[in-house]
């Protein structure tokens, strides 16, 4: 797993009123443009195609008798479908100010982990992790070339989280031969999370469909890392008789484990005091949208 990155949210803020002045110095450098001043609307699909330096799962292989084998996957977290919309002003012929709403319904990562004992056992390890992130963005476009028919443009954005699901799951399975007997064990982890903050840039062109009907296409890169605020895991054990059947079921304490920058580290059974983690959501993806103009 690399290591994580983090940007404070001073940082990021410091950034977003950084670009929101310079916005509003080059808006008003153009009061004569004001008259073709309009307010837009925009629906968009982007898809991450690439995920760099966001967090990965690794596959491994215990055969019995040799070497470990692994395999890290292609892509991490950030992968997967965006879809939304947002709402802008258009500010000069050079310059739009806009807010957007992103929802990403990210890859499911899924790794196994198999041991082979020679017969005396076998085991089998199987992890996923599903997660979705609901963030608003404010953002500034900047058209870098303008035609009647069409514009090129840079846009930057802040990413705002406002909901994060983020679930992790673990299954453990354990076969005897020799007593043929099969014990599994399941862990389920959800986080919480509070405000997290990255950034968005964008490359695209917008032209003319209809008359106040646009449409684009543009090359998005996202860096978000989030960190939860706290995380509970519940747990099973199942064990098996020979007919499949259910011989024993026991269900573990709920965990609740809570994560800080500083402080002391605790571990009572039931809640655990932990140093913050991060998880890299980065992506690189295409998308495709309209624009109305009022």
């Amino acid at each position: 797993m690399p290591a994580p990155i983090y940007v404070s949210m001073k940082n990021i803020l410091i950034c977003l009123a950084a670009l929101l002045i310079t916005a509003e110095t080059q808006a008003q450098a153009t009061d004569g443009q004001v008259a073709k001043t309009r307010f837009f609307f925009k629906l968009y699909g982007n898809y991450g195609l690439i995920t760099p330096g966001s967090d990965r799962v690794t596959a491994r292989i215990h055969p019995n008798g040799g070497d470990e084998q692994f395999s890290v996957g292609n892509r991490g977290l950030g992968a997967g479908l965006h879809c939304g919309g947002g709402v802008g002003l258009v500010a000069s012929d050079f310059l739009n100010l806009g807010i957007d709403v992103d929802y990403l319904k990210g890859n499911k990562l899924q790794t196994n982990e198999i041991s082979d004992g020679g017969g005396q056992y076998y085991t089998f390890s199987r992890n996923t992790t599903n997660y979705s992130i609901l963030s608003v963005i404010p953002n500034v476009t900047f058209k870098a070339l303008s035609k009647p028919a069409y514009f090129m443009y840079t846009r930057i954005g802040i990413i705002l989280t406002t909901k994060i699901k983020y679930a992790t799951g673990e299954l453990d399975s354990a076969d005897y031969p020799s007593t043929a007997t099969r014990i599994t064990e399941q862990d389920n982890v959800d986080y919480s999370f509070k405000l997290n903050a990255g950034v968005q840039i964008a490359f695209g062109a917008q032209f003319t469909l209809v008359k106040n009907l646009r449409g684009f296409v543009e090359l998005t890169g996202n860096y978000l890392p989030i960190s939860p605020s706290s995380s509970v895991d519940n747990g099973e054990i199942r064990e098996y008789n020979p007919d499949n059947s259910i011989k024993t079921r026991t269900k573990a304490d709920a965990v609740t484990t809570t994560y800080s920058k500083t402080g002391t580290y605790v571990n009572s059974g039931t809640h655990i005091s932990s140093p913050s983690i991060v998880y890299n959501v980065n992506s690189i993806g295409v998308g495709v949208g309209l624009v109305y103009k009022f």
